[in-house]
């Protein structure tokens, strides 16, 4: 029996399975790639911070989402108060399937959102996405009621809503004591 050298069987291993290979972007992320980044008439840090979101999801609509997280990092550095990078970041973990993770950035992101735009309320529906996931359901539901403030009509954050409610009323009826 001929042993192969560890490196050779680790290179075919990779080769099979598809490890090592950059992640696909797909989902959310690939519709984030076209959209427009809001303007700002800042000229300092936060002009900036947005240049470099700007290069993140160039980077992420040529699939280097190595190269998207080190902007986006790059982006923090300079303006840590910008919800832009880490509304992006907050997307590609939700789209990793990292909930707990997307939860975590995307209420950075939520909490630094100041204008109720497209970006505020994508963040907060995907916001209570993640928490849902996460069977946090107290704060998917605050999530979707932001949601529902910025647009009173938005069907996916009605549907959320309800769901967490439906939730959090089971969650209510199993703490109550047996009578």
């Amino acid at each position: 029996m001929t042993k192969l050298p560890l490196v050779l069987v680790a290179a075919m291993l990779v080769a099979l399975t598809g490890c090592g290979r950059r992640p696909e972007v797909s989902g959310l992320a690939r519709r984030l790639v076209d959209r427009q980044l809001p303007t700002t008439d800042d000229t300092g840090s936060r002009a900036a911070s947005m240049a470099m979101v700007g290069r993140a999801l160039a980077a992420l609509k040529s699939h280097d989402t190595d190269a998207a997280e080190d902007w986006l990092a790059s982006a923090i550095a300079l303006d840590f108060s910008n919800p832009y990078p880490y509304h992006v970041l907050g997307i590609m973990a939700f789209d990793a399937r990292d909930f707990g993770e997307a939860a975590g950035t995307l209420a950075k992101a939520a909490a630094l959102h100041r204008q109720p735009n497209e970006w505020a309320l994508e963040c907060h529906l995907l916001l209570g996405a993640a928490e849902n996931h996460e069977q946090e359901w107290a704060a998917a539901r605050a999530a979707y009621e932001v949601a529902l403030r910025v647009a009173p009509d938005q069907p996916d954050a009605k549907r959320g809503l309800q769901a967490a409610e439906k939730h959090l009323e089971r969650q209510r009826r199993k703490e109550e004591p047996a009578k």
